[in-house]
């Protein structure tokens, strides 16, 4: 059964569409130029520190993944759960100490303390744990 909406099933490629831009909308975004433009540099540096900081924390967590499948290839089994979490979360860890940015290095120091013996992290020393 059909309903009774018809819809054009192929759109021009040449048909162009009007851009309609609200004068709010423009307002706005000259005043934002304006404000950026007018050298607000703490906020700018702001902005630039969180980008990078966003940045590493999504490298973090791709080297933490990274890790977890070099350890399960390495030792040839597959870890899942809580014991996958706590190896990709210790060389997250590991990778924020080593970043050099001041941010994520208090962020490690803080989880190191609460766990202890978790860091420094290696491979290496993955693979002494799960010998014992």
């Amino acid at each position: 059964m059909r309903i009774g909406l018809s819809f054009p099933s192929v759109i021009p490629l040449t048909a162009s569409t009007p851009a309609i831009v609200l004068p709010e909308a423009s307002q706005k975004a000259e005043v934002s130029e304006q404000s950026t433009s007018s050298g607000d540099s703490a906020a700018a540096l702001a902005l630039s520190e969180l980008k990078n900081l966003t940045k590493l924390q999504l490298q973090a967590a791709s080297y933490a993944k990274r890790v977890s499948r070099e350890y399960c290839l390495i030792a040839r089994c597959l870890i899942g759960g809580k014991e996958r979490e706590r190896l990709e979360q210790s060389a997250k860890m590991q990778f924020y100490l080593d970043s050099g940015n001041k941010t994520l290095i208090a962020e490690a120091n803080e989880w190191a303390a609460v766990n202890p013996g978790c860091l420094p992290f290696s491979l290496e020393l993955a693979f002494q744990e799960g010998e014992t």
